[in-house]
C-alpha cells in the first residue's frame, strides 16, 4: 500500500509557526463515512515553532479517499490561542478556521489500481462542536431564561472542477421537532418549541445555524438537554450520524430574562464539578457562570513546594458554565496543589465562601 506505517515518505506532515499544546485533539484522519483512523503522533517542537508527524498503525486501504480534517476549536497553542485559518482576528471560528485536505491512496508500485475513483456524495453532514444561545438573533454570552438555543450544522460535497471539497447545507426538510428535542435534564419534562429554523444560504453570514426557539421562557437556575437525532441529513440521504442520538449537550440557565425583568433569587454559591490536569496546565470547571473580574492570579492559582508558581489564567464559557485553565510558565508538569479562593463569585454576586484546594 501507498500508506505505509513505515514508509517515511507516506506520514503526514504539518508545521505551526507557534508553541503548540501537545494536548490538543483537533486533527483526525478519516474516510468519507467519518470512520476514524488510528494515527500516532510525533512531536517535534524547536526555535519557537512545532511539527507534527502523523504515523498510521496500520496500512490504509489502497485508492480510496482519505480526509485530513484540522477543527480549529481544538486546535491551541501552549496560551490556549486558537487557530486563526482565516486570519480575520476571531480564532476558532467553525467552519471559517477549519481546515480539510483530502488524499487518495494508491498502490506501493505506483500503479492507479481501479482509477478513477468515485467521486459520489458520501459525505455526511455535520455539526460544530458546541451548542450557543441567542438574544433578538443575537449571539449572547449568558444563557438568560428567555434565550434561543443554536447550533451549526454543515454538509460537505466535492468539487468536480477540483475534487476539492466545499460547504452546502443541509436537507432543511430533515430539521424539525421530530429530529431534535429540548427537555430539562433532570426531570426529563419535554419543553414546549415553537419553531425551528435553519439557515442554508452560504452567502449568509449565519450560514449552517439552526435555531431553537422556545414557545416559553425557560426556568430560572436550571439544566436543560438539548438532543439531536441522526435522521438529519444532506439532500443525498447521507446522515448526520448512523446512531439514533447523533448529539446531546447539558446547559444551565441564569436566575433572570436578558432585560432583568423577571428574575427568581438565587442563594446559592457556584461549586466546582471537576479539576483536570493535561500535563503543564489544569483546569477547573465551575458548575455556572463565574464573574470574571474575580478569576485573578490572588483567587486560582498552584502551589509547589509550598511556593506559588508562577502562570497564565485563561477563561471559557461553556453552555452555562465557566472553565478557568492555569497554564504554568515554566512548561513542566502540574503538580502538588491547586486553590481556588472562597472570594470567587457567580453573575448574580454569590461567593463561594469556602476555599477549595485539589491535589494532583
Amino acid at each position: 500500500m501507498d500508506i505505509d506505517p513505515a514508509n517515511e515518505g507516506s506520514w503526514i506532515y504539518v508545521h505551526f509557526d507557534d508553541v503548540m499544546d501537545t494536548s490538543f485533539t483537533g486533527i483526525v484522519v478519516e474516510k468519507i463515512d467519518h470512520e476514524k483512523i488510528p494515527y500516532n503522533k510525533e512531536w517535534h517542537i524547536i526555535g519557537g515553532e512545532t511539527d507534527l508527524i502523523l504515523k498510521p498503525l496500520d496500512s490504509l486501504d489502497y485508492n480510496t479517499i482519505y480526509l485530513f480534517r484540522m477543527n480549529a476549536n481544538k486546535v491551541f497553542d501552549i496560551r490556549g490561542n486558537l487557530l486563526d485559518n482565516d486570519n480575520d482576528g476571531a480564532p476558532g471560528e467553525s467552519p471559517d478556521d477549519n481546515y480539510v485536505r483530502p488524499f487518495i491512496t494508491f498502490k506501493s508500485d505506483g500503479s492507479d489500481g481501479d482509477w478513477p475513483v468515485n467521486f459520489e456524495d458520501k459525505l455526511k453532514p455535520f455539526r460544530s462542536d458546541s451548542l450557543y444561545f441567542l438574544i433578538n438573533g443575537k449571539v449572547s454570552m449568558n444563557i438568560w431564561r428567555d434565550v434561543d438555543i443554536a447550533i451549526d450544522i454543515y454538509d460537505e460535497r466535492w468539487n468536480t472542477n477540483d475534487t476539492s471539497i466545499v460547504l452546502i447545507g443541509v436537507d432543511s426538510n430533515t430539521i424539525n421537532q421530530n429530529t431534535l428535542s429540548l427537555f430539562e435534564r433532570d426531570s426529563k419534562a419535554e419543553v414546549m418549541i415553537e419553531r425551528v429554523t435553519y439557515i442554508d444560504d452560504t452567502t449568509s453570514s449565519d450560514f449552517g445555524r439552526v435555531t431553537i426557539h422556545p414557545l416559553n421562557i425557560l426556568k430560572p437556575g436550571t439544566w436543560y438537554t438539548l438532543r439531536l437525532l441522526g435522521f438529519i441529513a444532506d439532500k443525498e440521504g447521507n446522515k448526520l450520524d448512523k446512531d439514533s442520538i447523533a448529539y446531546e449537550e447539558n446547559f444551565r440557565t441564569l436566575e433572570c430574562n436578558h432585560d432583568s425583568t423577571k428574575c427568581a433569587e438565587d442563594f446559592a454559591p457556584p461549586t466546582i464539578e471537576n479539576w483536570i490536569n493535561f500535563r503543564d496546565y489544569f483546569e477547573v470547571e465551575f458548575d455556572e457562570m463565574i464573574d470574571e473580574s474575580t478569576i485573578t492570579s490572588s483567587t486560582i492559582y498552584l502551589e509547589e513546594s509550598g511556593k506559588r508558581v508562577e502562570g497564565v489564567l485563561s477563561t471559557r464559557n461553556e453552555s452555562g458554565r465557566t472553565i478557568v485553565r492555569f497554564t504554568k510558565s515554566d512548561g513542566n508538569p502540574v503538580s502538588e496543589e491547586a486553590t481556588v479562593s472562597e472570594e470567587i463569585k457567580d453573575l448574580i454576586g454569590n461567593r463561594m465562601g469556602k476555599d477549595a484546594h485539589h491535589n494532583f
